[in-house]
């Protein structure tokens, strides 16, 4: 079946909104754990132990789906 230009032009319009939608969901996500993720590391060097379990709850009550990987350098 075929869709008229006006059908095929909304799905490419709704596809390419949902894409740049879901890079920009990514890039904050990537930015807060990254933020977050340097204060807990720094917070576990300084040996301030509850400051550093406030990050990581903050980080998990945000993204439950969370794992830390270790510190990690910058490329």
């Amino acid at each position: 079946m075929t869709l008229p230009p006006q059908s095929r032009a909304l799905a490419k319009t709704q596809r390419i909104v949902r894409e740049k939608h879901d890079a920009r969901a990514e890039a904050t996500r990537s930015s807060i754990v990254f933020s977050l993720e340097a204060l807990y590391v720094a917070a576990l060097k300084d040996g301030r132990v509850i400051d550093a379990d406030f990050y990581k709850k903050s980080i998990l009550s945000m993204y439950p789906d969370w794992t830390f990987k270790g510190e990690q350098t910058e490329k």
